[in-house]
């Protein structure tokens, strides 16, 4: 008895794991006679059996522990298609989904009903009485308190002083010169000078030009002159000091005449310390001192403006682009990330470089640990990281296996659409934290994983270098020379305000009394079913043509939605213009259009008529018009056979490739064959007439077949003198590793 084999073909992503081994499913088969599923591929068994499940239904393992075969009993089953679930013992998984039994082709769809004839329309009941009003509701709670308002626009510049040291009558002066004279300081008010009079130099001097100059800091008055008495003089015959006044007045103070010494005295105790006594005339005004230097004077421009250009001590304002987002994302039973993530304000979608700071408390439920830049790292990958100005959304939908974390040695939080960080795909959590194993929920569509994004605050800075238009903002290096340093930095935002408490509600109005309710209205009459609609125009079909042959091309032999296999990857035609020698579907996209993209090698055979193909007899497999190379493994192969005949007899031209040893006298020896065809039949005329045929089947090569071989034969049985009246004119045989395709 021949046995019978189910093959299925599954695009699985290499999963990408810590610290488990992955399984990765390639292939399953069926026995229908011992009613068991044998599963090949990697990562089954680690330690123990792995655990096989067939829809919601474990399967008893039969086989021992391998790594890359499982077999499994497996009851008898309604047929349709099944998922296949194997998970090995360090809690990796994979699915593949597996049809059992044939499944026939979907059913043409019904045409659509007549539309039910326009009911008639029911009379419309009475409007009921309306009810009495209710009464004032209670007031409602107080509102939250609004947020802060903007910061206000800078004031402007202050007025500046020029100090030009003593008054020089030669020189001229502008207005808000500062000068000194006779111990005073005047400000110019208008420009003046110079200030010499023929008949009177000291005529326009500060104290007397009040026109052009006002008293800014006017001079002390002078002290009482002091001197010293000496002893014997007749006013102060034991001397002292005297007290000369601006009026001229002297006042002497004299030292009394000592007395004379009286016997000594005992010793007494120390007294108390006197009162400290008052404090003693101010000493005359001591000689300027040389003037100082100018200070740098500063140059207000407001808010920084790349369209400006700025001057060496020109002062700006800027804002940092950075926005701030709160993050407070809870996960499996008890885990959670608490922080901030802060990037650099580029809005939609986000790579690893946007990402400029963040500060994490991540908890698994058990232990925590804190993510900074400082003990951590950042990566994201694909697109499915973006940003709004209030949110940082992650979309499990974007299809490109996208995922992101935030990694440091005490643990690690990851975000996935693919199954690399916990088994199943679209999931989010911690892994590693303290020790522990990962922790998860399941996401789905386009989930916050941060909010409330809040920019940075104005800083303030001064050039220190000329900074032309377009150039450097304040806070960007560029790798360059920084044209700006920091005066004033922005703080930190304020904490919220509590909110106000609310307000006491209002008692509730009394409910008025409910109108009386109308009688319903007739039932109109069901309505005419309508018209059917147009019924739709027929989708493009394709037709397969196996590898592509250049000859063929330069020949017309190719028409609009033909598909060939070229350089392991499937094309469609989209113009039949033909291609020149050299040429091939992957280099012509104006004509040929990638329809699936290649991953696995695809083997190929092209055979022309020579004299060495022989004529086809009727019914006889021998000799082979092909035969193809090929490796252990399963193959979607084609074939292309054309044929000539002159005879008028009707000819259907079929095809059985073969796999190879073939022993005839046991057709069970470990060999599968596949028919392709037969073509539909063809009324040769007298004259040459070519007639082509082409097909797909799946096909096995087992560990000990090494070859695929075609053979071409007329299956019609006609005149017995017509025998071998068709020859084979060329034949293309394709074989392609199932799985290896991506459709695009």
């Amino acid at each position: 008895m021949m046995r019978r084999y189910l093959f299925a073909m599954l695009l699985f992503v290499p999963s990408l794991c810590f610290a488990i081994t992955p399984v990765t499913i390639t292939s399953a088969s069926i026995n229908y006679t011992t009613h068991t599923i044998t599963v090949e591929g990697a990562g089954f068994c680690i330690s123990t059996l792995p655990v096989v499940t067939f829809n919601t239904t474990r399967l008893k393992v039969t086989s021992a522990c391998s790594p890359s075969v499982v077999v499994a009993s497996l009851p008898v089953q309604v047929a349709g298609s099944y998922r296949l679930i194997i998970a090995n013992s360090g809690g990796a998984s994979a699915t593949f989904y597996v049809t059992y039994g044939a499944v026939g082709p979907q059913g043409i769809k019904g045409s659509t009903g007549a539309m039910g004839p326009i009911g008639l329309t029911g009379a419309t009941g009475a409007t009921g009485g309306t009810g009495l009003q209710g009464p004032i509701g209670l007031t409602g709670a107080q509102g939250a308190a609004g947020a802060a308002g903007p910061q206000g626009p800078a004031g402007a510049n202050g007025t500046g002083f020029n100090f030009r040291n003593a008054f020089d009558p030669a020189v001229t002066y502008a207005i808000n010169d500062v000068v000194t004279y006779s111990g005073s300081t005047y400000l110019a008010n208008v420009a003046n000078g110079p200030s010499r009079a023929a008949d009177d130099p000291s005529k326009l001097t500060p104290d007397v030009n009040t026109s052009a100059w006002a008293v800014m800091a006017a001079a002390g008055a002078p002290g009482a002159a002091v001197s010293v008495v000496a002893s014997g003089s007749p006013s102060c015959p034991t001397g002292g000091d005297t007290l000369t006044d601006a009026n001229g007045n002297i006042t002497f103070i004299c030292n009394g005449a000592p007395g004379a010494m009286g016997p000594q005295g005992v010793s007494g105790t120390n007294g108390t310390n006197g009162v400290p006594g008052p404090q003693g005339a101010q000493g005359a005004p001591g000689n300027n001192g040389t003037n100082g230097t100018n200070g740098t004077g500063f140059n207000f421009r407001g808010a920084f403006n790349t369209s400006n250009t700025y001057a060496v001590n020109d002062v700006v304002t800027f804002i940092s682009p950075d926005i701030t987002y709160n993050v407070n994302l809870p996960f499996g039973s008890a885990g959670s990330m608490v922080g901030t993530v802060t990037t650099d304000g580029t809005q939609g979608v986000l790579s690893s470089s946007n990402i400029v700071s963040w500060n994490l408390t991540l908890f698994d439920g058990t232990n925590t640990t804190v993510l900074t830049p400082a003990t951590s790292t950042s990566a994201w990958y694909g697109t499915d990281l973006t940003a709004t100005p209030t949110s940082l959304l992650f979309n499990y939908n974007v299809g490109d296996n996208g995922y992101g974390s935030f990694s440091g040695s005490g643990g690690q939080f990851c975000i996935t659409s693919q199954t690399n960080c916990f088994g199943p795909a679209n999931t989010y959590g911690s892994w590693g934290v303290g020790g522990d194993s990962w922790v998860y929920s399941y996401g789905s569509g386009a989930q916050a994983i941060a909010t409330g994004g809040a920019t940075g605050g104005t800083s303030t800075y001064v050039a220190i270098m000329a900074v032309p238009a377009g150039g450097i903002a304040p806070g960007v290096t560029n790798g360059q020379a920084i044209p700006w340093a920091m005066v004033a930095q922005a703080g930190t935002n304020g904490t919220n305000g509590t909110n106000g408490a609310n307000g006491t509600n209002g008692t509730n109005g009394v409910n008025g009394l409910p109108g009386i309710q109308g009688n319903p209205g007739i039932n109109g009459q069901p309505g005419i079913n309508g018209i059917n609609g147009t019924n739709g125009l027929d989708g493009k079909s394709f037709v397969w043509r196996g590898a592509f042959d250049i000859n063929i091309s330069m020949s017309n032999g190719y028409a609009v939605n033909d598909v060939v296999i070229d350089g392991g990857s499937a094309y469609i035609c989209t113009d039949p213009t033909p291609l020149t020698q050299g040429q091939t579907p992957s280099s012509q996209p104006q004509t040929w259009s990638l329809m699936v993209q290649g991953m696995g090698t695809a083997y190929t055979k092209s055979r022309l008529s020579q004299g060495g193909i022989p004529d086809i007899t009727r019914t006889n497999l021998y000799p082979p018009v092909n035969v193809l190379e090929l490796p252990s493994g399963t193959f979607l192969v084609s074939a292309r056979v054309t044929v000539i005949s002159q005879t008028t007899d009707p000819n259907v031209v079929a095809c059985i490739m073969q796999a190879n040893p073939y022993n005839p006298s046991n057709p069970q020896n470990d060999w599968v064959y596949v028919t392709v065809g037969p073509g539909p039949a063809q009324q040769f005329g007298t004259t040459p007439t070519y007639a082509t045929i082409t097909a797909a089947q799946d096909v096995l090569i087992g560990p000990t077949e090494a070859q695929l071989i075609c053979y071409a034969f007329d299956p019609i049985q006609g005149s017995p003198v017509l025998a071998g009246d068709v020859q084979v004119n060329s034949t293309v045989m394709t074989a392609i590793p199932t799985g290896g395709f991506i459709a695009q």
